[in-house]
């Protein structure tokens, strides 16, 4: 059978990100002592003003708040708010309509951003953030992957039941704008393309997929005969996002 095809989802444009903040950081050290005028030029921090998800740092973003689109985010990190922006707690919807549990759990719970503005967010310590642009795709994210999205979107959460209570919990988005997809420091988001055959991913390592794709939660069986709990099956057409370990 023909094997995955295993692809960076954008690892020079990743590249070219972290060489140009180190940049900024070094010509923002050798300014100590210019012009507050031209100090200030080289140290803000908005980049694109249209984008819905800005990643202006490495652990930084800028979340846009539109009155007429959905904005979705943890706010644990919150360094700053401009304009009139609301935050309201989030209950997790299923079938269309909201139930009792909380969308992101009760100690960093996802929040829906109400009003017009901006929100400047970091993440928590040892996680950084990798912003997917969406355009009309149904993506699933594992839940404790998604930490925001701003554009005109449709979502609701789910879940692949699992034997003694290990239900993976995801989110089903589908939509136009950005997704900012929570990672571990020193990691990546890397794209396995499934073309017709069976790939088995450890929970701990998934971050979601797309396309035609079957998933089950299952065992991993390794090839020395050990198995080892929490894994999804995955079998069709499509692409799997997963979360690589740095060297």
């Amino acid at each position: 059978p023909a094997q995955p095809e295993i692809a960076p989802t954008d690892l020079l444009g990743s590249a070219m990100h972290l060489l140009k903040d180190r940049y900024e950081m070094v010509l923002e050290t050798a300014a100590a002592g210019q012009k507050l005028q031209e100090m200030v030029g080289m140290l803000e921090l908005v980049r694109d003003e249209n984008a819905g998800v800005d990643h202006v740092r490495p652990n930084l973003i800028r979340v846009s708040v539109i009155a007429d689109g959905t904005t979705l985010a943890r706010t644990s990190g919150v360094l700053a708010i401009e304009g009139d922006v609301r935050m309201e707690p989030r209950q997790k919807r299923y079938k269309g309509k909201d139930i009792k549990s909380v969308f992101g759990g009760d100690e960093n719970p996802v929040h829906e951003l109400v009003g017009s503005g901006s929100v400047f967010l970091y993440p928590e310590s040892g996680t950084t953030f990798f912003p997917l642009n969406i355009d009309g795709e149904l993506i699933y994210i594992v839940e404790d992957a998604f930490y925001a999205l701003s554009g005109e979107w449709r979502w609701e959460n789910g879940r692949l039941p699992g034997s003694g209570g290990t239900d993976l919990h995801l989110v089903q988005l589908r939509g136009k704008g950005t997704l900012a997809v929570l990672i571990d420091e020193g990691t990546r988001l890397g794209a396995i393309k499934l073309k017709s055959q069976k790939l088995t991913v450890p929970t701990d390592t998934l971050a979601g997929w797309f396309g035609n794709i079957v998933p089950v939660l299952s065992d991993l069986v390794l090839p020395t005969g050990k198995v080892q709990d929490g894994a999804v099956q995955f079998q069709g057409d499509g692409t799997v996002l997963v979360r690589v370990p740095g060297s």
